[in-house]
C-alpha cells in the first residue's frame, strides 16, 4: 500500500522533500502494519505503541501528543505512562505484569488512516526538530530572520534522499545516542548517499533495525532491489536482471543475463563474485536489499573478473579477480623501484623476481614461491639456498599493499621474520614451503557519480594506415628523459662508464613494447617499438628525438635464413654509415647477436638457436601502414617511409650532423619490461 499522504504543515520541514516524506510514510506504514503493543527488542528496547513509537526512547513530548490522545481510559493513559523509559528487562516485565489490562486496550494496528497520517506527522516534525539542534544545515535552507522561511529554502547544500534517511532511521532506531547521530549528521555522510550507505551498515552490529531498507533506499539510482536474489531468494525477474548486469559489467557474467541449468537459474558467477567479497568473512550467499554484497555491487572499489599475465606466474593468463592482479602489480612494482635505488647508489640494475606458486578463491589466497640465493627451488624456510634478505624485502613490500591489512595476511612459518612483525608464524605445511598471502577487502568506495558504472567497451580502427600519436599521459622535459634514458643505457652498458656530458655525441637506444613514454603490449608484425637519438648540443642543452619504430621482424612470406627470422638479442651493439637498398642508412660496424625464429612466432624459447655474425641488421626506413609486412627481416625500422619531412629523413640529418664518415654510434636495445616507467622512476625518493 502506497500512502499518498497530504500534510497540510508539510512546510514546517523545511527544505525537506515531499517525495522522500512520503516514502518515510510509506515505510514505517508497511514495516509496523498489524503491531500494535509489543516490545520489538527485548535487550534494549522499549514498549513499542503502533505505528511504531519506542516508549523507551520517545519521550513526554511524543506521548503526549501521539499516543495520549488516542487513549480514552484514564488507566490505559497511566499504563502506557508508566511505560515511559522503560527498555530492556524492565519493560517486558511491565508488559508481563500488566498483560490483563494491556490486552483490554484497543487494536491501534486498524486504527483509521486518519489517526496514522496524524500520529507520524507529528512523530516526524519532533525527529526533524531534534535532527535541527543536531545540524541545523540538514534543512537545506538558508534562513533570514526577516523573511518568511520558504522563501529562502534551497536543496543544493543536503542530498534530499540523506535527509530521510537520516530521519527514518532515528524514528525507527529512537534509542540511537545523540553522538551518533552527530557523527552521521556531517556534510562528508549528508552529501553523498553512498557514503550514508556505508557508514550506516557499520551500525548493523549494534542491532538497530531496518538498516537495510534504508540503504536499500539509497541504492536506487544505482539499482534497487524488491527482494533478495540468489539461490532460495524471492528472485523476481527485475532484481535478477539488476544484479545480471552489475554483475556483467564486473566481468562475472559472460552475458546480461543468467545461464540457465534446465529450469533453474546458473548462480554460479554470483557465488564467485561472493567468494571473492566475502572472504575471510560470514556472507550471507544471497544479495539481500541493503546487504552487504548489495553494497558491493555498487561499490566503485568492486573487484573485477580479469584474464591476467604475468611473469610471476608460470600458468598465465589466469582469470583472477582484480584486487590480485592489483597485488601483484604492486609488488612487481615495488621491485622495480628496488632496482632503481640500487641503480642510484652505483649497484647494476637488477629487478629481482617472484614466482607464484599456486592461487585459490579467485586470487585472494595465494603463494609465493620462497626466493633463492640461486635457480634451484628453495624447498623450504631451513634450505640453505633461501634468499632471506630478499625474503624479508618481499614481505615489507606485501606490508603496504592495500589489499593487505597486516601481518596476519602473511604467514610463514619462520620464527625470525615473525618476531619483526613481517609474517604470521604459521604452523600449517602451507606456510612452511612457501609464502601464503591471504588479502583483505578494501574500503567500499563510491565516486560522487550517482549513476552505476557501465561497461567499458573500445573499438578497433579498421584502417589500413598507423596515424601516430605523439601525446603522452606524462609530459617530462626533454632533460629529465634524457637522463632517464640515457641511465638505461648506462645501466645495460656493463663494465662500460658512458660520458653523456660530451656536446655532439651520439647515442641509440630501441626499446621493445615502448610508445609515448610508456610501456606497451609487444604485438608481432606492429610499429609498437621506440628508437631514440640522445646528444648535448652546443649550447649544452639535451636533445631527445623519438621515432616509432619496429626492432622485430615482420611476416615475410619466406625465410631470408633458413635457421629462421632473425631478431636482434638485447644488447649494445655498433653502427656505421652506410647504405641499405641504395639509400643512406645505419649498417652493422661489428658482429652482431641474433636468435633465430623458424616458426615465425615471435615467441623465443630456451632452446632458440643464438648466433653471432654479419647479418646485415641495419637500421632504415619502414613503411606507413600499421603492419610492418617486408620492411623487416630482422632489422631496426623507423615508422615513416623515406620521403620529404619523414621521421627517417629527419633521423638521417641528425645522424649525418653529429657521425664523421668514419665513425661508430652504439645502440642499445632493451625491453620495455627490464626498465622502470618514468612515473615510477622520478617517483623514488619516498618510503613509498
Amino acid at each position: 500500500m502506497i500512502l499518498q499522504i497530504q500534510l497540510e504543515e508539510a512546510s514546517a520541514l523545511l527544505g525537506f522533500s515531499k517525495e522522500n516524506l512520503d516514502w518515510i510514510f510509506s515505510e514505517t506504514f508497511e514495516l509496523c502494519s498489524g503491531e500494535s503493543i509489543s516490545q520489538y527488542d527485548v535487550a534494549k528496547g522499549g514498549i513499542e505503541v503502533w505505528p511504531g513509537v519506542d516508549l523507551g526512547y520517545c519521550g513526554p513530548e511524543i506521548f503526549e501528543e501521539v499516543i495520549r490522545p488516542c487513549l480514552t481510559k484514564r488507566s490505559w493513559k497511566n499504563i502506557m505512562r508508566k511505560g515511559l523509559g522503560l527498555t530492556g528487562e524492565k519493560a517486558e516485565s511491565y508488559l508481563l505484569e500488566h498483560s490483563t489490562m494491556i490486552s483490554q486496550i484497543p487494536d491501534l494496528s486498524v486504527s483509521a488512516l486518519e489517526f496514522f497520517e496524524i500520529s507520524m506527522e507529528k512523530i516526524t516534525s519532533i525527529y526533524w526538530n531534534r535532527l535541527l539542534k543536531i545540524n541545523p544545515n540538514i534543512s537545506n535552507a538558508q534562513v533570514d530572520i526577516f523573511s518568511k522561511p520558504h522563501e529562502y529554502s534551497r536543496e543544493d547544500l543536503i542530498e534530499p534522499c540523506c535527509q530521510a534517511a537520516v530521519l527514518f532511521l532515528w524514528i525507527r532506531n529512537p534509542s540511537i545516542p545523540v553522538r551518533i547521530m552527530k557523527t552521521i549528521c556531517t556534510t562528508e555522510y549528508l552529501t553523498s548517499k553512498m557514503a550514508l550507505a556505508v557508514k550506516l551498515k557499520n551500525l548493523e552490529s549494534f542491532g538497530y533495525r531496518n538498516i537495510g531498507n534504508v540503504i536499500n533506499f539509497l541504492l536506487q539510482d544505482h539499482f534497487g532491489l524488491t527482494d533478495s536474489v540468489g539461490l532460495g531468494g524471492a528472485n523476481s525477474p527485475e532484481d535478477i536482471l539488476s544484479v545480471a548486469e552489475r554483475l556483467y559489467a564486473l566481468d562475472f557474467l559472460d552475458t546480461e543475463e543468467f545461464q540457465m541449468n534446465g529450469t533453474e537459474v546458473d548462480w554460479t558467477p554470483l557465488n564467485n563474485f561472493i567468494e571473492v567479497i566475502g572472504f575471510g568473512e560470514v556472507v550471507s550467499e544471497l544479495v539481500t536489499p541493503g546487504g552487504l554484497v548489495h553494497l558491493w555491487l555498487c561499490s566503485k572499489s568492486a573487484p573485477r573478473k580479469i584474464e591476467f599475465s604475468s611473469t610471476a606466474i608460470e600458468t598465465s593468463p589466469v582469470l583472477v579477480c582484480s584486487w590480485f592482479t592489483e597485488t601483484i602489480q604492486f609488488l612487481a612494482k615495488k621491485q622495480r623501484v628496488n632496482a632503481i635505488r640500487d641503480f642510484q647508489k652505483g649497484e647494476e640494475y637488477e629487478v629481482k623476481q617472484f614466482a607464484v606458486h599456486s592461487i585459490e578463491k579467485s586470487g585472494m589466497a595465494f603463494k609465493i614461491k620462497l626466493p633463492s640465493k640461486n635457480s634451484t627451488d628453495c624447498l623450504n624456510c631451513d634450505d640453505p639456498n633461501l634468499d632471506l634478505e630478499y625474503l624479508e624485502s618481499l614481505c615489507k613490500d606485501l606490508l603496504k599493499s592495500k589489499y593487505i591489512s597486516g601481518h596476519l595476511n602473511v604467514k610463514l612459518k619462520h620464527h625470525g621474520l615473525a618476531e619483526k612483525g613481517l609474517t604470521c608464524y604459521s604452523d600449517a605445511s602451507s606456510g612452511y614451503d612457501n609464502l601464503l598471502i591471504e588479502l583483505s577487502q578494501p574500503p567500499l568506495y563510491f565516486s560522487n557519480s550517482n549513476e552505476a558504472e557501465k561497461k567499458p567497451f573500445t573499438l578497433e580502427s579498421e584502417g589500413t594506415l598507423l596515424e601516430i600519436d605523439s601525446s603522452s599521459d606524462n609530459v617530462y622535459s626533454d632533460e629529465e628523459l634524457y637522463d632517464f634514458y640515457t641511465n638505461i643505457i648506462q645501466m645495460k652498458s656493463v663494465n662500460t662508464t658512458l660520458n653523456f656530458d660530451s656536446v655532439n655525441e651520439l647515442h641509440l637506444l630501441g626499446i621493445t613494447g615502448w610508445l609515448n613514454e610508456k610501456s606497451v603490449t609487444n604485438k608481432k608484425n606492429e610499429y609498437n617499438d621506440t628508437i631514440l637519438a640522445l646528444w648535448k648540443n652546443i649550447d649544452g642543452n639535451k636533445i631527445v628525438k623519438k621515432y616509432t619504430a619496429t626492432t622485430a621482424p615482420g611476416t615475410f612470406s619466406k625465410l631470408y635464413n633458413s635457421k629462421g627470422d632473425a631478431h636482434l638479442v638485447n644488447g649494445r651493439y655498433a653502427y656505421k654509415k652506410g647504405k641499405h637498398n641504395g639509400y643512406d642508412a645505419l649498417v652493422q660496424a661489428e658482429e652482431f647477436t641474433v636468435w633465430r625464429d623458424p616458426e615465425k612466432s615471435g615467441v623465443r624459447y630456451e632452446n632458440s638457436l643464438v648466433e653471432s655474425g654479419w647479418f646485415g641488421i641495419n637500421l632504415h626506413a619502414g613503411g606507413i601502414s600499421k603492419e610492418v609486412s617486408n620492411w623487416s627481416a630482422g632489422c631496426q625500422v623507423i615508422w615513416g617511409g623515406r620521403d620529404v619531412d619523414s621521421p627517417f629523413l629527419e633521423f638521417m640529418q641528425n645522424v649525418n650532423s653529429l657521425l664523421d664518415d668514419d665513425e661508430v654510434v652504439y645502440y642499445t636495445l632493451v625491453d620495455s619490461r627490464e626498465i622502470p616507467s618514468l612515473s615510477d622512476y622520478y617517483s623514488v625518493g619516498g618510503d613509498d
